[in-house]
């Protein structure tokens, strides 16, 4: 079994890693660990899951959470890749565990992980469901991230799911959930911090209108619930316009305080009214909610990622809100004259850089504007 250790900063992270490799490693393969008859082994190399990691080794580190152990076939104690089942237990007590040399064509086998240690970037978008056990190093500061970081374990109804939370006592705070424990697990959804959000914001409604209203339409009515009744129903029907356009625009105004904002979201559902009107003239194919592969119906919604983003482009999960896109960042920026900054810094011109310069105590004050600056007299004869 994998163990996977969660810590909410890479300090703390960096001295359990000095001692899995040290103290850890040393103990499994001494000698008193054989005495209490169980079987010595030697740890292999912990894996991370960190900001400080490549990105592009995170996939190599997935893929190898999901390798599985096996107890080797000849009963030496030897653990390795499994294709699948349960972690066996190791024959040969008193015998050190060996990580699988060779596989087929004496290729070298990649051996399943022993200690992932991992931040936050482990809380969302892991999904292997062969972990089983981790240990939170201290309570995280979210309750949100405690929830999704130990979320990560127990994933499988075939295997186990144990999550163990390590606090230091000398933290108030972990005193506190100390004290609390039992309580705090039975009703820690309650605890989950409030996110603060704009209500009815223009990027809100680009993203998420479309797919609100299909959802209150197909609920409106009985017969607007198939997937065909897209092609069938009046958009534009007085029952449909009241459960809709009218029951939104009023929370819209509600919320917000604004009728601008209720005409604003008013004059969004029309458009999409109006669009699904169009979209059921087509005489070549049958509207549907969704797309079905018979060759005709074709669907009103579209998933993100099928070209750009359209009207009806509705996202299935919140992770699909926004697109992926690549940055491609410079090694380094090149030192122009010795004056550029790092990353952030912006370039100054240099009259900038002498009008932001601090102010010297006994330095000459800059002349200020032509017209507040004294003309001189008269030069030469003429000043008699």
């Amino acid at each position: 079994m994998t163990l996977v250790g969660y810590f909410s900063a890479l300090r703390e992270l960096a001295g359990m890693r000095r001692m899995v490799d040290d103290d850890v490693s040393t103990r499994l393969a001494h000698e008193s660990v054989a005495a209490r008859g169980l079987a010595r082994r030697r740890l292999g190399q912990p894996r991370e899951l960190t900001s400080r990691m490549d990105s592009v080794r995170i996939p190599d580190v997935l893929n190898q959470l999901g390798l599985k152990f096996r107890a080797d076939a000849g009963g030496l104690g030897l653990r390795g890749m499994a294709g699948g089942g349960r972690a066996a237990a190791v024959a040969g007590r008193g015998r050190t565990a060996q990580p699988l040399r060779s596989g087929r064509n004496g290729k070298h086998e990649v051996r399943p992980v022993d200690v992932l240690l991992a931040t936050n970037m482990i809380s969302v978008g892991v999904d292997v469901p062969r972990l089983g056990l981790m240990v939170v190093g201290g309570q995280p500061k979210a309750a949100a991230e405690y929830i999704q970081a130990t979320s990560r374990v127990g994933r499988s109804s075939a295997g186990p799911g144990l999550v163990v939370t390590a606090l230091n006592w000398y933290r108030p705070r972990d005193q506190s959930h100390y004290e609390g424990f039992e309580h705090f697990h039975a009703t820690f959804y309650r605890h989950v911090e409030a996110l603060s959000v704009t209500p009815f914001s223009p990027r809100c409604v680009d993203r998420g209108l479309s797919a609100l209203a299909v959802a209150m339409v197909r609920h409106s009515c009985e017969e607007a619930n198939s997937n065909a009744a897209a092609q069938s129903i009046d958009p534009h029907e007085t029952a449909i316009r009241t459960s809709v356009v009218t029951l939104l625009r009023s929370r819209a105004q509600a919320l917000t305080g604004r009728a601008e904002v209720g005409d604003a979201l008013e004059a969004a559902l029309e458009q999409r009214l109006d669009s699904w009107t169009g979209h059921q003239r087509h005489e070549s194919a049958v509207l549907g909610y969704r797309e079905r592969p018979d060759g005709r119906t074709v669907g009103l919604m579209r998933p993100p990622g099928e070209g750009t983003w359209g009207l009806w482009s509705c996202p299935m999960s919140l992770r699909e809100v926004e697109a992926g896109i690549n940055l491609l960042l410079e090694a380094d920026v090149a030192d122009q004259g010795g004056t550029a900054g790092r990353w952030g810094d912006y370039e100054l011109a240099e009259d900038d850089r002498a009008r932001n310069a601090p102010a010297v105590p006994g330095a000459a004050e800059p002349a200020g504007p032509a017209e507040n600056v004294a003309s001189p007299g008269p030069v030469g004869p003429e000043a008699s």
